[in-house]
């Protein structure tokens, strides 16, 4: 499918086999995905972005205390550590690499993904990156590593735009990368799947890059089922959801989040958050260096109790989830079945 399409984590069609899925996972106690973030730098400011914004007041990197978020790259230990975590485990559905950065500037990112291949901990992975390193020769390497899924946030054709909401132009490099991704693949016969990302905007209307977009690489995927243009709805994500909504009142979250029940993140430095969108690492529920193993940390007391109270949407202990706007299609479906998750939650508590 080359036309703009839907993330499958907003795809109603898709809410009743993701539910089933959580549902599977809490009644065998084992994690769906994981997204390794791979580097806390970035080359770009993205103005949407809880990390590197300049427009973020409460900067995440420095904070004094006890879960410091520093700039950094994985290193290859901290890795091991992840893997070592998930020795003897079911092999998670998904790995992705992105998290507060740009997984590309890590210069051994396909030598972390060759290291998923080679040990099986993972069906599939993902990197999701901004496109501004992704050449023909890191497509390929990467590809060769085992990455099956490429999702190269584009988001604007107009220069002007880009330098405007990314801090700097690269809108050319980022294009001139896919043409030769797109090459590449059609060259060397890669089977990798990649998806062009433009953001859907809430606020702008007038803003119609998606359809620029589509304009000018639908020739070029004409004959390549794999690759595509997806549109992404723009998040506030943790620090901008502090903002007033649309009535005057501040955000407040009202239904469970998917994230919980399907992708934690470890952080360039090894600590485990419960969600992707944890910046502030106010959601650790381990470390990859010192926890005993993933199925632990799925089954502690914790991440038990914070799912419950995703379900029963009650969010009194979790400030940072409640003013987080990040939706999919099953947060009605977690809501309903509410009752039904809790006991199987309760049913695989790990024996005293």
């Amino acid at each position: 499918m080359n036309t703009i399409a839907e993330p499958n984590f907003r795809n109603p069609a898709l809410a009743n086999e993701r539910l089933d899925s959580i549902a599977d996972a809490l009644a065998h106690g084992k994690q769906i995905a994981m997204v390794i973030e791979a580097s806390s730098h970035c080359d770009l400011a993205c103005d949407f972005c809880a990390a590197h914004s300049p427009k973020v007041p409460d900067k995440i990197f420095g904070i004094v205390g006890p879960v410091t978020k520093q700039k950094k790259h994985m290193s290859a230990e901290v890795f091991a550590g992840v893997i070592r975590l998930m020795k003897d485990q079911p092999p998670l559905k998904m790995m992705f690499f992105h998290g507060n950065g740009e997984p590309l500037l890590n210069p051994k990112l396909a030598e972390l993904a060759a290291q998923v291949k080679t040990t099986g901990v993972a069906k599939a992975m993902t990197v999701v990156t901004n496109g501004t390193l992704l050449n023909a020769q890191r497509f390929v390497a990467l590809a060769e590593a085992g990455i099956d899924i490429f999702r190269v946030s584009l988001d604007f054709m107009t220069p002007e735009v880009y330098k405007a909401v990314k801090g700097v132009d690269r809108a050319a490099r980022v294009v001139g990368n896919l043409e030769e991704c797109i090459a590449a693949i059609r060259e060397r016969g890669l089977n990798v799947t990649v998806s062009i990302e433009c953001k859907e905007w809430q606020d702008d209307a007038t803003r119609d890059e998606a359809a620029l977009i589509v304009e000018h690489f639908t020739p070029l995927i004409a004959d390549l089922p794999n690759v595509s243009v997806r549109k992404t709805r723009e998040h506030n994500w943790i620090e901008q959801a502090n903002k007033e909504a649309a009535d005057g009142a501040p955000y407040r979250r009202r239904l469970p989040c998917e994230q919980p029940f399907y992708m934690m993140m470890v952080h360039s430095d090894g600590d485990i958050s419960m969600c992707c969108v944890d910046s502030k690492k106010e959601l650790l529920i381990g470390n990859a260096n010192t926890s005993e193993s993933l199925q632990a940390i799925v089954q502690s007391p914790t991440l038990r109790a914070w799912r419950k109270a995703h379900l029963q949407a009650d969010f009194s202990q979790l400030p940072a989830c409640s003013q987080c706007d990040l939706a999919s299609s099953v947060d009605q479906p977690l809501y309903e079945h509410r009752e039904y998750l809790i006991r199987l939650i309760d049913a695989s508590q790990p024996s005293q």
